[in-house]
């Protein structure tokens, strides 16, 4: 019914959420980012972001997501995906000579 009656006073725009656009409430603290950040950069720069997470929950007692860690890795460039990843270059293989050619 709510829904309804902003539809019938204020049309479509009334069924816009009025939290659009703006930061979570769950988000994490900037200091425990770069907290997260540069323990990261210290010892695990060539980790993996699911092998870097396991490494924080078990030395450094951080719990948080290893998405949320992976998009972390990829802002601050240590990690690329794999669409990003640019594919591999091989050299062209060509057919062997055969008998009577």
């Amino acid at each position: 019914q709510r829904l309804v009656n902003q539809y019938r006073g204020q049309g479509p725009a009334g069924l816009v959420s009025l939290r659009r656009g703006k930061p979570s409430n769950r988000r994490y603290t900037p200091e425990f980012k770069q907290r997260v950040i540069d323990i990261v950069r210290q010892f695990y720069i060539d980790f993996g972001p699911t092998f870097a997470n396991e490494k924080l929950r078990e030395k450094h007692r951080l719990k948080l997501s290893t998405e949320t860690l992976r998009q972390w890795m990829m802002a601050e460039g240590f990690w690329i995906s794999k669409r990003q990843a640019k594919p591999k270059v091989y050299q062209p293989r060509y057919r062997r000579e055969c008998l009577g050619e």
